[in-house]
């Protein structure tokens, strides 16, 4: 059985979000996105990894700002490994 981190190195997900959640933090105003500034980050350092009922791949880190988590972003696959959806959400 392949683990979370061998499917996190294949697929490149530490790549994929930082390039997707800077991709959404330029293409957005702060209002757009809930946010006061966009002065966050994400931590792919920790990358949670789950499989929906659907047989998809959810990959979700934590949305820093100043060290404190506000929310997370999150990457969905579908069994192919094709980019299905992602998920902004501030807490």
């Amino acid at each position: 059985m392949t683990t979370a981190k061998e499917i996190i190195k294949k697929y490149k997900i530490k790549t994929e979000l930082d390039k997707s959640f800077s991709d959404l933090l330029n293409s957005n105003s702060c209002e757009d996105l809930n946010i006061n500034n966009k002065e966050i980050s994400i931590n792919t350092a920790n990358i949670n990894y789950n499989k929906t009922t659907l047989n998809f791949h959810l990959f979700k880190t934590p949305i820093l700002e100043k060290n404190n988590e506000i929310g997370y972003y999150a990457l969905e696959y579908d069994s192919k490994f094709q980019l299905i959806d992602n998920y902004f959400v501030i807490n």
